[in-house]
């Protein structure tokens, strides 16, 4: 089984080196989303997209973790799919934020978030 302690490390390294390049790029796939599929992009849609997303991204989680029948029916689960799936909850949640026009308060609270939790020792 999978123990997504041992990768903390690995995630933290990958987060530092380009941190507000990855909401930028968030913010132009989603962009980019919305142009290539102009219809069906009111809050409605969207949080149901995001809905929709989260349940494909909980059977990645399932299938990783082995729960039920997954493994059997599916085969080995492949970390390529489960990413994504977090990506796609990642973007429909972005799109939210930008549908919304909250963008800069994202990052704005992402970094503020963040200088907190490293002065309480949770990041580095």
């Amino acid at each position: 089984m999978h123990d997504p302690r041992n990768d903390l490390h690995d995630s933290r390294n990958d987060l530092h080196h380009s941190r507000s390049d990855w909401l930028d790029d968030l913010a132009a796939l989603t962009a980019g989303a919305v142009e290539r599929f102009p219809r069906h992009n009111d809050a409605f849609h969207l949080v149901s997209r995001l809905a929709e997303e989260s349940g494909e991204l909980a059977q990645q989680v399932n299938h990783m973790e082995g729960m039920g029948r997954k493994r059997e029916a599916h085969g080995e689960p492949d970390p390529d799919h489960l990413t994504k799936e977090v990506l796609d909850v990642v973007r429909c949640a972005v799109a939210i934020a930008a549908h919304y026009g909250c963008l800069a308060n994202l990052r704005t609270l992402t970094s503020a978030k963040l200088d907190s939790y490293r002065r309480e020792g949770w990041a580095r």
